[in-house]
């Protein structure tokens, strides 16, 4: 892994360049930021790559990043607008632990007075994180989820096909606080339609909690089990669901009640394994040869050889 070069702290309304090797992540800092101060941020990248923006008080933790104001696995140009939750320096991550290249990525800031970001920066964030999402799935997974973004008319999390209502992760930016939680819930509710894809495509359908613990052993596979331990941290908070579950006009179960966040968060990892074998089913070639030289706790070298034989096949 890669620290921050001290040197290199980022100028605001600046533009830098950042690097990170194969397997590793790098930071640049952002120093003395205001609370409440928004940034706009542009990230062009070279290839695949995940992008973090942490306070630094969060930075000794990293490279976790549960609580990142903004957290996402990009494949091309991407903007985001955040504001600064609390003052003092903030790091920007270039994550390339899941890469087989070395990425670099042109980065621009603008930085505003505090109270600076304007209500419809609050959607070109949203859509921003849902089009990552998608286009992060699209890459680690065997499968295109086909996802993309648009207005319903009505605050629910899907509209036909595949197509992801703006108005629910506007809502839930608006009522849930910190950040970091509410982006773990928009994500989580992505990935719950994501399990269920996943299920059917091998014969399967899920129970409500079946395919809420599909969702967060997926989110834990992919690098979002940050964003998935902060969902579940506000949803097991009693009444926490109820609140958002009464702003939707639709599908409102698709969000775990108050017993099944607690369920969940209490599994922690430990319930990646249960869900081995549609894992393993779902995740892309690429994913798969990755995992298989290094494979982590949930599953073998063996097992992931064996699925790939029989793809092979």
């Amino acid at each position: 892994m890669t620290d921050t070069d001290p040197s290199q702290n980022a100028d605001p309304a600046a533009g830098f360049r950042i690097e990170a090797g194969a397997g590793e992540w790098t930071a640049t800092i952002l120093s003395a930021v205001p609370e409440g101060a928004g940034l706009s941020v542009a990230v062009r990248p070279d290839g695949p790559v995940s992008i973090h923006l942490v306070h630094a008080d969060a930075f000794q933790a990293l490279p976790e990043t549960g609580a990142a104001l903004y957290s996402a696995r990009v494949t091309g140009p991407v903007r985001f607008e955040v504001a600064a939750a609390v003052p003092g320096d903030h790091a920007l991550v270039l994550d390339n632990r899941g890469g087989a290249e070395r990425r670099r990525a042109e980065v621009e800031i603008t930085a505003t007075a505090p109270g600076g970001v304007e209500p419809e920066a609050y959607e070109a964030a949203a859509d921003a994180m849902l089009r990552a999402v998608s286009e992060g799935m699209a890459q680690m997974l065997r499968f295109d989820p086909g996802f993309s973004a648009g207005r319903c008319g009505r605050v629910a999390p899907f509209g036909e096909g595949g197509l992801v209502c703006i108005e629910f992760p506007l809502t839930v930016m608006a009522r849930v606080t910190p950040r970091e939680a509410a982006s773990g819930i928009i994500m989580l509710t992505i990935f719950c339609r994501l399990a269920e894809g996943m299920a059917a495509r091998l014969g399967r359908r899920l129970s409500s909690e079946e395919r809420d613990g599909l969702a967060v052993a997926t989110m834990t596979v992919l690098g979002y089990g940050g964003p998935a331990r902060a969902a579940l941290a506000h949803l097991a908070t009693p009444g926490a669901a109820e609140v958002l579950r009464a702003e939707m006009e639709a599908d409102a179960d698709i969000l775990p009640d108050t017993g099944r966040a607690q369920r969940l968060r209490d599994e922690g990892e430990a319930g990646v394994a249960r869900w081995h074998d549609v894992l393993l089913a779902s995740l892309s070639d690429m994913v798969l040869e990755r995992i298989e030289t290094a494979p982590p706790s949930w599953t073998s070298a063996g097992a992931v050889a064996t699925e790939r034989a029989a793809r092979a096949g």
